[in-house]
């Protein structure tokens, strides 16, 4: 799938998350679109607006589309080269995993 293509049906999922008017739906949609754009190498700076969406509307709120919102944004920042701040978000996301963990059913799915 093209950039384009890619980023049409994320923004499609997207708003669909959004009419569901579940939070955690939103977070979620946005993490896995986050992850799917870095891994496609896909539209990064959308990724980069997307994952800003995901860990803003969670409210950093443990929940699977944190994590994943937070361990695509440090891949994206790896592959620009971005280092330090990769660094501090995978000790970010590690923290979260923690959480989930040792906690699982007091965060969201």
């Amino acid at each position: 799938m093209d950039g384009s293509k890619a980023v049409h049906w994320y923004r499609m999922s997207a708003k669909a998350a959004d009419a569901s008017e579940d939070l955690d739906t939103r977070v979620w949609v946005r993490g896995c679109a986050e992850i799917a754009l870095v891994h496609e190498g896909a539209a990064l700076p959308i990724a980069d607006l997307i994952t800003d969406q995901a860990i803003a509307l969670s409210n950093n709120r443990p929940s699977l589309g944190l994590l994943n919102a937070v361990f695509g944004k440090a891949h994206t920042y790896a592959l620009r080269g971005g280092h330090p701040t990769t660094r501090t978000l995978l000790a970010e996301g590690r923290r979260i995993y923690a959480i989930m963990t040792a906690f699982p059913t007091e965060v969201a799915p």
